[in-house]
């Protein structure tokens, strides 16, 4: 009897525990398996199965501050949060909005994506203190009816319209173009030139062509006639005629800001004076030297003396007359000079606008001149780049976004939001197509996919085994130097905080 109570208890318990086993593992097929908390970083946290996966929670504590940063530190297994910049809002300058530090800190407003607009521009106000913010021109896609960004029906604005640009090029004899894939408008419509490293092929679309462009750099000489520079890839002086533009009468090379000394000094007054004068004094002068000279003359003087006086002064006094003209020739030469004088242009320091231009302006009148940026091959921050020597823009050597790089997501790769993980943001390991000549350790792509958009600044995980010793992060962005980005190093993962997608690069430190 026993023994048969014996078997059916095991026979139960059997029945029971692989019933169990069979839910639990029904319950693990269907988990996605998000994370894992680190006090168990092999169960996930949601349904208590095996975790293989990257994504470990912390038990946070409180903020922890100093006067630049703050962090959190876990109360489990002790791990730091990568540091956190002070931020404080406008209506609460000074203290920290995040951890409640107070000092002299960094002050942002609040934004609350609520636009407000007219026929040309749209702006947002900070709900905080009033004040616009992000003013700027409508723009919208070829396809849409309303701004892309405020949403303001076209019908009623101005607005700039962008386009889809195809790559492939279209061409005839002299002109190479592409297409917008949208709308078919036609774009980039250019006469074909050739590099000169390589004559004769057109640098854009390879067809054949005579014109050649030089990469020029370095500070324009000029003399008289013409201005000059030197190319960087072939070593050639390039020289060309003046381009002279008249602006408030003042003559001058747009290029190269020779003036001509001929419109520095009025033509009226060296004109007009010696003409005029000795016009006008032969005529006056003889009718008041025979009444004067009588005067002077002896009393005993010949009675013939006064014939003879008039017929020799008028010889004399001519000569004498130039000395004279002088008083009378200033009456009118201020009255002629300030309406021809130039007006002297006081030009600012050179700004970038971005795309591959500076621009200066006048401080007195607006009068403004663009300019190409004279681009200088240099090494900034171990990156190679090359800079305007004029406004500093700044052209990263790194070609990453191209199409054609065979690049795929980087596997064990991890990026947060406030709201959890972001599975549209996606990092590529692109160090193995970094550039002759630069050292990256790690050079990493981080981009939404295709038809999303960032979720703002987002934390970012990625395997890493390297000797972190003397290695600096950095974020590159064409048109700017490159920028210092703090990453945080724990079980061979490194960490840091994306502001924005593009190219982030691990690399020595340079001495």
């Amino acid at each position: 009897m026993k023994k048969r109570l014996f078997l059916l208890l095991a026979l139960t318990a059997a029945l029971l525990l692989t019933v169990g086993m069979s839910t639990a593992m029904a319950t693990e097929e269907e988990c996605p398996h998000f994370f894992s908390y680190c006090d168990t970083p092999d169960i996930c946290a949601n349904c208590g199965g095996p975790y293989r996966g990257q994504t470990i929670v912390h038990h946070w504590s409180p903020f922890q501050s100093d006067e630049n940063y703050h962090w959190w530190v876990c109360e489990v297994c002790a791990e730091k949060s990568p540091l956190m910049s002070h931020m404080a809002y406008c209506d609460a300058p000074g203290v920290c909005a995040d951890c409640g530090y107070q000092g002299d800190i960094w002050v942002e407003h609040e934004r609350n994506w609520e636009y407000h607009y007219n026929e040309t521009e749209h702006w947002m106000i900070c709900p905080r203190c009033q004040e616009e913010l992000d003013r700027c021109s409508h723009r919208s896609r070829c396809t849409e009816s309303v701004c892309s960004s405020c949403g303001a029906p076209l019908s009623g604005i101005t607005a700039e319209v962008d386009h889809q640009i195809d790559e492939t090029w279209y061409t005839d004899a002299t002109h190479h173009w592409r297409k917008c894939t949208d709308c078919g408008i036609k774009m980039d419509y250019e006469e074909h030139v050739a590099s000169c490293l390589h004559p004769g092929i057109c640098r854009a679309c390879g067809n054949p062509c005579d014109k050649v462009s030089h990469n020029l750099y370095g500070d324009i000489q000029y003399d008289n006639e013409s201005h000059w520079q030197s190319c960087w890839d072939c070593g050639e002086v390039i020289k060309e005629s003046h381009i002279l533009v008249v602006v408030d009468s003042y003559t001058y090379c747009s290029r190269c800001g020779y003036a001509p000394t001929s419109t520095d000094t009025p033509t009226d007054a060296p004109t007009d004076t010696p003409t005029d004068t000795p016009t006008d004094a032969p005529t006056d002068t003889p009718t008041d030297a025979p009444t004067d000279t009588p005067t002077d003359a002896p009393t005993d003087a010949p009675t013939d003396t006064s014939t003879d006086v008039p017929t020799d002064t008028p010889t004399d006094v001519p000569a004498e007359i130039p000395t004279a003209a002088p008083t009378a020739a200033p009456t009118d030469a201020p009255t002629a000079a300030p309406t021809d004088a130039p007006h002297q242009h006081v030009f600012r320091k050179y700004v970038s606008r971005g795309d591959g231009t500076h621009r200066s302006d006048c401080e007195e009148c607006g009068v403004f001149t663009v300019e190409n940026c004279l681009m200088q091959k240099q090494v900034v921050n171990g990156i190679p780049c090359e800079v305007c020597s004029t406004c500093g823009y700044t052209v990263t050597s790194l070609a990453a976004t191209e199409p054609e790089l065979p690049k795929a997501p980087m596997e064990g790769a991890v990026v947060l939001t406030a709201e959890g993980e972001a599975p549209s943001v996606l990092v590529y390991d692109l160090t193995a197509f970094q550039p002759e000549g630069s050292a990256f350790a790690l050079c990493l792509e981080i981009v939404p996919e295709a038809g999303t958009e960032m979720p703002g600044s987002v934390q970012v995980t990625v395997p890493c085994s390297l000797d972190m010793t003397n290695l600096r992060l950095y974020f590159l962005v064409d048109g700017k130097i490159p920028m210092e980005v703090i990453y945080g190093v724990n079980d061979g993962k490194m960490t840091f905080t994306a502001f924005a997608p593009g190219i982030y690069v691990l690399m020595p430190v340079q001495q």
